[in-house]
């Protein structure tokens, strides 16, 4: 039962990185689960309060981090990944259309 906090720590990563950020959400949910296997000792001998106590913290460094990266898009063009507020793609040189809200 214990595990299943760390796996839905890593959920909400995943979770995190893919809809927050636009990342790979795949790729940060395994680094957050491969970053808390470091805990089963603790669990392994009773002490259950320092293996929470050690995955939430683990949780909250790797929101941090993933916090600290800029936002991102997609070039249309090229399909490399962008600054969410560039106005030219810095891989193919071509100009980023800025869609206008249409007010209907």
């Amino acid at each position: 039962m214990d595990f299943i906090m760390l796996i839905a720590i890593s959920i909400l990563i995943w979770w995190l990185a893919r809809y927050w950020k636009d990342r790979n959400g795949v790729l940060w949910g395994v680094l957050t689960l491969a970053l808390m296997i470091p805990l089963t000792p603790f669990y392994m001998m009773g002490n259950r309060v320092l293996f929470h106590a050690g995955a939430i913290l683990i949780g909250i460094i790797v929101t941090g981090c993933l916090a600290a990266l800029p936002a991102t898009k997609v070039c249309p063009y090229c399909k490399r990944r962008i600054h969410a507020d560039a106005v030219v793609c810095s891989h193919c040189k071509r100009s980023i259309v800025i869609e206008e809200l249409k007010i209907s």
